[in-house]
């Protein structure tokens, strides 16, 4: 009976040293999944300014086409 109980002790010792590592390795990818979330974050937001600077240089494009046409066909 002694035995059985050293042996279920040893086994309980294993199993909390493989539960500390299993809790280690969840830290660490808790922790790439915030930085990764945080960077996705960041490139989101640079990719909505550089549409938005996208969109006014279009619509500024196309202003100045219709002015140089307008200029164009000016008499002088």
């Amino acid at each position: 009976m002694c035995r059985n109980l050293n042996k279920a002790e040893k086994q309980i010792v294993e199993l909390s040293a493989g539960l500390d590592d299993v809790d280690k390795q969840v830290a660490v990818l808790r922790e790439k999944l915030n930085k990764s979330t945080k960077e996705a974050a960041e490139v989101e937001f640079h990719l909505n300014k550089a549409q938005e600077t996208i969109t006014a240089a279009e619509s500024l494009v196309k202003k100045l086409e219709g002015e140089y046409q307008r200029w164009s066909q000016q008499d002088y």
